[in-house]
């Protein structure tokens, strides 16, 4: 259970990335599933953590910066930031250009642009208050955008 939450709250930046045609389609959303499961395993053991940490930490139950550093390698393994814990332009314009409904872009822009202001210069801490913003997001997507969890 908590690791679906943490999948959709990094799927909210991943999951239009990648996506094409085909990606659209349940199978490929259930691999597209499978391979976030993969990644956030891989960065919650890298940083001795959980996903039920990472949940506690977002609810503001602990505040746990191991949890916040496995976010970061999350978002970092699906190329949303980089190594020095910069945020990749390039990937979330791709993101924007996804977004089919011209008049709900701005709000997307406006809301996208507002996370990434955010954090400061931790990096760990940058991509938890980012994924943390982003969820505001979700119900401006359209379906097709938030991946099927």
């Amino acid at each position: 259970m908590y690791t679906n939450i943490i999948i959709f709250v990094i799927a909210i930046s991943y999951g239009p990335l990648c996506q094409s045609q085909d990606f659209l389609e349940k199978e490929a959303q259930v691999a597209g599933s499978e391979y976030m499961q993969g990644i956030v395993r891989y960065c919650t053991a890298l940083h001795d953590t959980n996903t039920e940490d990472i949940v506690k930490t977002y609810n503001y139950e602990v505040s746990d910066n191991k949890a916040k550093c496995a976010v970061m390698c999350i978002l970092q393994s699906v190329q949303i930031m980089d190594q020095n814990g910069q945020f990749r332009e390039d990937e979330l314009q791709s993101f924007l250009e996804k977004v089919p409904e011209p008049e709900k872009r701005e709000e997307i822009v406006t809301t996208l642009n507002d996370c990434v202001d955010t954090g400061g210069n931790n990096p760990c801490e940058k991509a938890f208050v980012f994924t943390k913003c982003l969820n505001k997001l979700r119900d401006m997507l359209p379906q097709s955008m938030v991946p099927a969890l």
